[in-house]
């Protein structure tokens, strides 16, 4: 059942569906894995539902992560509010899914919920967030994006610097010089390509 689920999935075949919905609640979380990752391959939105029921009810941290996947596989964006609200599951892999899934089927109503996520307690959370906020060009994560400058986690640093960057903060000007005064590694560097970016002058570090 394992193989033959994972085969069906990368085959995309329609006719395995009936087969494959008859093991979305098999005793084996691995199977039931494979299994919501292959109906995600379908390509068949009306698959969301049982998708998000499995989500819904799924104990097991890395199934409801293959759930989240799925949804997002479907090319529909009516999975948007489960996305959303798998960004307040228990697990860190299953809210990191789900930013990634509404990155790709993305909709005004992810907003608020991804600039929320820059707060994740989970550190590659807020890095897959302050990366979709960039990305996305939502301006009112200034302030958000602002005091993730002082993240305990570099790499979210960078992202930040990054994002800010893009949207032309002028009011994280002095947040940014701070990180190059006060930090020595690759956050240095991308605070200095966001001022130049958004001044279009060359901060330095003077000694």
């Amino acid at each position: 059942h394992y193989i033959a689920a994972q085969i069906f999935g990368r085959i995309g075949d329609l006719r395995a569906v009936p087969f494959l919905l008859s093991h979305i609640k098999n005793n084996n979380p691995h199977i039931r894995k494979e299994t919501v990752l292959a109906l995600g391959m379908m390509n068949k939105p009306d698959l969301a539902g049982p998708i998000a029921d499995l989500l819904r009810t799924e104990s097991v941290d890395i199934v409801r992560g293959a759930a989240v996947e799925s949804l997002a596989n479907l090319q529909d964006t009516t999975v948007v509010p489960d996305l959303i609200r798998a960004l307040s599951d228990s697990a860190a892999v299953v809210r990191r899914h789900a930013l990634t899934g509404l990155h790709r089927r993305w909709t005004a109503a992810a907003e608020d919920p991804a600039i929320a996520a820059l707060h994740d307690s989970d550190e590659q959370v807020r890095y897959i967030a302050a990366q979709l906020v960039g990305n996305r060009f939502i301006e009112k994560a200034v302030f958000d994006l602002r005091l993730a400058l002082i993240d305990t986690s570099m790499w979210v640093r960078v992202e930040a610097a990054n994002a800010l960057s893009k949207l032309g903060a002028l009011e994280a000007v002095d947040e940014l010089i701070d990180v190059m005064r006060t930090r020595d590694g690759p956050d240095v560097e991308a605070a200095q390509k966001a001022l130049y970016q958004i001044t279009g002058e060359e901060y330095v570090v003077v000694d």
